[in-house]
């Protein structure tokens, strides 16, 4: 019903809904390593939601808005191939289905889960776009295996983990 992209959205969303176990380790430093914002070759660190709302404070602002921009890129192609009614769809149900998987509790987890939120949308909408470039592919898959990859801070990459 999404079309083109629909079953990448799929399969992002059933593991969302479904609170599908991460890869392992190393597999989860891979993803991490391609952010949104192009390769990071840092060293990865696994943290906590705590650590990582600290963490969080000190990524680098520059990347920061280099990975807004690359999210909002694909609305506005889609909306000019006459898909605006396929991207909303997806959106709210990304939406929908990843603020009911997100945690609730204290301040750390609210952070987390709006920032997964965040990064959810990104991904659903590079999903529908169906370029095999997509630049949101590898944190798609991360936030959509419950992880909060947060971004380059202190001289490493930083992933909270569940």
């Amino acid at each position: 019903a999404l079309g083109p992209g629909g079953d990448r959205v799929e399969e992002l969303l059933r593991r969302v809904a479904g609170a599908a176990p991460p890869p392992a380790g190393p597999a989860v430093a891979e993803l991490a390593v391609s952010t949104p914002a192009g390769r990071v070759e840092l060293p990865v660190a696994a943290v906590d939601l705590a650590a990582a709302v600290r963490a969080a404070e000190a990524v680098d602002r520059e990347w920061g808005a280099a990975v807004d921009a690359c999210r909002r890129a694909p609305r506005a192609p889609l909306v000019a191939d006459g898909r605006k009614v396929e991207l909303e769809a997806a959106l709210h149900l990304a939406m929908l289905l990843g603020t009911e998987a997100g945690a609730a509790g204290d301040e750390a987890a609210r952070v987390a889960s709006g920032a997964r939120l965040w990064l959810l949308g990104g991904a659903v909408a590079w999903a529908l776009v169906d370029d095999p470039g997509d630049p949101f592919a590898a944190w798609g898959d991360l936030v959509s295996y419950g992880l909060w990859p947060v971004g380059p801070a202190g001289g490493r990459l930083v992933v909270s983990v569940p």
